[in-house]
């Protein structure tokens, strides 16, 4: 009698593994940000350079300029292509000009799947002098 108990435990066990596995879903590569820490807006115009030091191509679904509330800033420019492969040894840049809606502000990139090769750099420019650079990655 106990050894057809034992069974019985062991085929509800597994049939519930089973159906944890049958039912969990596959694994998807998520969306990653890479975003650079803000600088001040004292400037007449923001300057974002995507680069990638990598192998591979990385698929960018897109490049924004933040301000320290989270509002986005109106886009000036560039010649980023999003959603757009960026290929190995190549960068784009996006750029902003004034009225800017905050003090400060950052560049956020959205990257599908890893951006362990993208290198963001966004750049306060004071008319054609650098005011001030932050760098993400």
């Amino acid at each position: 009698m106990r050894l057809s108990i034992d069974r019985a435990r062991w085929w509800g066990v597994g049939l519930v593994a089973l159906a944890f596995t049958l039912s969990a879903s596959p694994v998807v590569a998520r969306d990653q940000i890479v975003s650079t820490s803000l600088v001040d807006l004292f400037s007449s115009s923001l300057l974002c350079v995507v680069s990638n030091v990598g192998s591979k191509p990385v698929t960018v679904k897109s490049v924004r300029f933040l301000n320290e509330d989270g509002a986005a800033q109106a886009l000036d420019g560039g010649n980023c292509s999003f959603p757009g492969d960026i290929f190995p040894s190549l960068s784009c840049y996006q750029a902003a000009q004034p009225p800017f809606s905050g003090q400060f502000a950052r560049c956020e990139v959205v990257v599908k799947g890893g951006a362990k090769a993208l290198r963001v750099r966004v750049t306060s420019y004071n008319g054609s002098n650098i005011f001030e650079g932050s760098e993400g990655r």
